[in-house]
């Protein structure tokens, strides 16, 4: 008998559960339709057609001062750096470059002298993305 009135009270409480969610989602309000087929301005829609004379000649001085196709680089002086070791603080290892008889302490992602960026530092080597293209430099060979 026990177990009789234990099943109705269960039944009974998952039965107004599920009347008292339906109730519930059935009063919720739908929410508005998107406005995006609404038609927001009085005048017809039409393509505006500048005056070439005047525009093309400032557009074409605009692209020449931008210069978007990117400038020759000169190859006149490049920067020489040398890898000359790996030191470990804690967990994180920080190499060390030579450059232009200084040494610089570099971690990963730093932009090393000439342009060049240390993607990585290991134990005994670095990996460096050299004209986007990833080198590998090793202490011992």
């Amino acid at each position: 008998m026990d177990n009789k009135k234990k099943i109705r009270s269960l039944t009974g409480t998952a039965l107004f559960l599920f009347f008292s969610a339906g109730i519930s989602f059935w009063l919720v309000p739908v929410p508005p339709a998107p406005n995006l087929l609404e038609k927001t301005e009085d005048f017809p829609w039409s393509l505006i057609y500048p005056d070439k004379e005047k525009n093309l000649g400032n557009a074409f001085q605009t692209l020449i001062r931008r210069k978007p196709w990117g400038e020759k680089v000169s190859k006149a002086r490049t920067i020489r750096w040398g890898f000359r070791g790996v030191i470990r603080e804690g967990k994180e290892y920080i190499a060390l470059i030579e450059s232009e008889n200084k040494v610089l302490r570099c971690i990963s992602g730093d932009i090393l002298p000439g342009g060049d960026v240390l993607q990585c530092v290991g134990s005994d080597h670095i990996e460096v993305y050299v004209r986007d293209k990833p080198q590998i430099f090793r202490l011992y060979h």
